[in-house]
């Protein structure tokens, strides 16, 4: 009618008068202000020219290595990241299996310094004996061609392959990010109740919990365009895990554990030889992968190395191309295990903490991870977060199938899948007699008052919430 005729006209009229480009859209969050969209960068391009018979990057490359070329072309892919590309839509033909993802983080932040790697050769050497010190004074290193893991693990473990004999593991978490950046950040729903300070209406990803099988992750992951997927596993838990947590009796208080299992759990803790069991609900296929497939008796050489105890939980992670997991750091040192495809890392030591990495507060659903946002322009990090472009510097690395990265605890951690079906193991390890470096000393204070302060809210509610009847039939 004309009443719509006179709208549309007035809204052709605006846009002509705001420019051709000009679009504008209404906030989603606050009170509904109307302000302009920002521009959409625009899609770069850049080719990287190196002599004939030089040898490849490894870092932007790791698939070419050894072969000689005289032009490489590198598709960058579109939005932020100081320059090295965001979360945008692939370029052209960059979604093909020879693309590599360039690093989602500024090029200054590791200034071309690598994690060292070293080759130790079935864990024997002089190699090994470097890569022994190296970790016992808090460094991440990787293992190669120590045969941790060996090649059948990588031929045979495919997503079709997986999803076929992994069973029900416990545990599976699949994270969906759903504004096309392809990056993943957990959330703690236990900080995250409505109406506590950190709230967080709007996580950037969700946890899709009606995803209850592998099978249900490999088909979102293979058939979404829009939406991107990851997915995690426990696989293996320490023997008596349960039971060192503390159990409830029969009238719902907490069971106080006798010295005998006191002392046994201590044991399993510090050997290191004492092995993880499989999860329950683990297919039995995967479970004797697990057993045959992992030279259990040289992780246990190299853990007893460091002074550290017995292996704990054991997760299995699958990632596709450019899945980004933000920089985070973790309580206990951690060996993962790259099975399938590679993943690039970029590894901040725990010194730049608090002097420059902006941790989230301890009861932030957000906890461990670091505020700073490594896809922005650098004048926007510079902005925000200036303390971590004064002094934040890193180390990266692309670990391949077969490698091993050592993580000590405290570091943070930031993964970038490169290929279409990644696969890793990332083992959790107890700190055995292995003490703590002293730049992990003010994280550590963090972690401990947080946990400080859930024991006081736990013995809180046993206090004032009324204990359930006994049990008639237990006299």
């Amino acid at each position: 009618g004309p009443k719509w005729r006179g709208a549309k006209e007035l809204r052709i009229a605006t846009m002509s008068a705001m420019g051709e480009n000009s679009q504008v859209r209404t906030a989603t969050r606050g009170e509904g202000l109307v302000k302009p969209r920002k521009p959409k960068t625009n899609i770069r391009r850049r080719e990287e020219t190196r002599p004939r018979g030089e040898e490849p990057n490894l870092l932007l490359e790791p698939s070419k290595a050894g072969h000689a070329g005289n032009r490489e072309k590198l598709m960058i892919t579109s939005g932020g990241g100081g320059g090295n590309g965001g979360g945008g839509k692939l370029l052209g033909k960059s979604e093909g299996d020879d693309f590599v993802p360039p690093p989602r983080h500024p090029e200054w932040v590791t200034s071309g310094h690598l994690v060292r790697r070293f080759m130790v050769d079935g864990g024997e050497g002089k190699n090994l004996e470097e890569a022994q010190g190296a970790a016992r004074s808090g460094e991440a290193i990787v293992l190669a061609g120590s045969g941790i893991a060996k090649r059948e693990l990588s031929r045979r473990w495919t997503f079709d392959y997986l999803m076929c004999s992994a069973g029900a593991p416990p545990g599976l978490e699949v994270l969906c990010s759903m504004d096309g950046k392809n990056r993943f950040t957990s959330v703690e729903r236990e900080n995250n109740a409505y109406g506590s300070y950190y709230f967080v209406r709007e996580p950037e990803t969700i946890a899709l919990d009606d995803q209850t099988s592998l099978a249900d992750f490999v088909e979102c992951a293979r058939g979404w365009r829009g939406k991107h997927v990851c997915a995690t596993a426990v696989v293996m838990q320490r023997k008596g895990e349960a039971q060192a947590r503390g159990g409830d009796d029969e009238d719902g208080g907490a069971r106080v554990l006798t010295e005998a299992e006191l002392a046994e759990i201590r044991a399993r803790l510090v050997d290191p030889a004492v092995l993880p069991a499989p999860a329950p609900g683990l297919g039995a296929t995967l479970a004797r992968d697990l057993a045959n497939l992992l030279a259990w008796d040289r992780l246990a050489s190299f853990l007893k190395s460091q002074s550290l105890g017995s292996l704990g939980s054991v997760r299995l992670r699958l990632g596709t191309k450019n899945g980004l997991h933000p920089l985070r750091y973790d309580l206990s040192d951690r060996i993962v295990v790259q099975v399938r495809g590679r993943s690039r890392y970029l590894v901040v030591g725990p010194e730049f903490a608090l002097r420059g990495l902006y941790p989230y507060p301890t009861h932030h659903p957000y906890d461990r991870y670091s505020m700073v946002d490594l896809e922005q322009d650098e004048a926007e990090i510079e902005e925000h977060w200036p303390l971590f472009r004064q002094n934040a510097r890193g180390r990266e690395v692309v670990l391949r199938e077969g490698e091993c990265l050592f993580l000590p605890r405290y570091q943070f951690a930031q993964r970038q899948d490169l290929d279409p079906e990644t696969v890793s193991l990332e083992m959790e390890v107890a700190k055995g007699m292995r003490t703590r470096h002293e730049n992990a000393v003010p994280l550590q204070v963090s972690s401990n008052s947080k946990k400080k302060k859930r024991r006081e809210e736990v013995c809180r509610t046993r206090r004032t919430s009324p204990r359930p009847p006994a049990n008639p039939l237990r006299h």
